[in-house]
């Protein structure tokens, strides 16, 4: 199953790059490269966890990319299809919440795109702030516990 996974991949990056927009020979040019990386061709040839995760996730964002394309019915279903990938890829191992996370950054930044010009700043500085405090309080943990040892 793992080498099942692992060849699906190439393709997979594949149409991901078509979707963010690259040409025909970039997309192509990025699915050889990983065609011919060497610790992803050993880890899906040994029975390792890393090929489901990195298949589940690039089909959950590819998914997400698709739904974003579509309107109406067919959204749904890759919507549907994004979400069950992202929970099989969470599943496999924690780490495969990464595909969750760039989902969700990729619909924060969609969302905000969507508004007008001064809620989208607004929106901007909002994020600004919070991403600082976020930084200043983890900073903040980081040397209580530094100073409690």
């Amino acid at each position: 199953m793992p080498a099942l996974l692992g060849t699906l991949i190439v393709p997979l990056v594949y149409v991901l790059l078509r979707q963010l927009g690259a040409a025909r020979r970039v997309a192509t040019l990025g699915a050889f490269v990983i065609l011919c990386e060497n610790a992803l061709l050993v880890d899906t040839r040994v029975a390792l966890l890393e090929p489901y995760i990195i298949s589940f996730g690039l089909l959950a964002i590819t998914a997400f990319f698709a739904a974003s394309r579509r309107y109406a019915g067919r959204r749904w279903v890759f919507l549907t299809l994004s979400a069950l990938m992202a929970g099989f890829a969470v599943s496999v191992k924690w780490t495969g919440a990464s595909a969750l996370g760039v989902i969700l950054a990729t619909w924060l930044v969609q969302a905000i795109d969507a508004r007008p010009p001064i809620v989208r700043r607004a929106a901007i500085a909002g994020a600004a702030a919070a991403a600082s405090r976020a930084a200043l309080a983890d900073s903040a943990v980081a040397l209580a516990v530094r100073g409690c040892r």
